[in-house]
């Protein structure tokens, strides 16, 4: 007896590529945001304070906090770029690959030969 495996859609998994690569780009949006906060001179002197009035204290525990929240959403970045090389990966082997010959133009005297999957972009090494 043969058991049928579904075979995976490869153009549901390049939607899903590309809604994971958008998920990424407004993540990095919002670490590069903590950045600005964290990068303040004024709340950096205020988290190095060696005395704090409650106001100050107050601020180094927002600060603090600010700190971790940027962690986390570069966790989250680091679980969002490993799923998309899943994805990627799975594009890959279950592409039909429909390889082109094709040349790019490096700068305005030189171009460069590849090869590609017209459908999932692949290139082969």
């Amino acid at each position: 007896m043969k058991i049928d495996v579904p075979t995976i859609d490869v153009s549901f998994l390049l939607t899903l590529r590309k809604k994971y690569n958008s998920i990424l780009y407004h993540l990095q949006d919002i670490v590069d945001i903590y950045d600005e906060i964290i990068g303040n001179p004024e709340l950096l002197l205020t988290l190095h304070s060696d005395v704090l009035s409650q106001t100050e204290l107050s601020t180094r525990t927002d600060s603090v906090q600010i700190v971790e929240q940027k962690k986390y959403y570069l966790s989250k970045m680091k679980h969002i770029s490993q799923t998309i090389k899943n994805v990627t990966n799975d594009i890959h082997q279950n592409c039909i690959h429909e390889f082109v010959n094709d040349s790019i133009d490096i700068d305005c005297e030189c171009s460069q030969n590849i090869t590609y999957c017209t459908i999932c972009e692949y290139t082969p090494q």
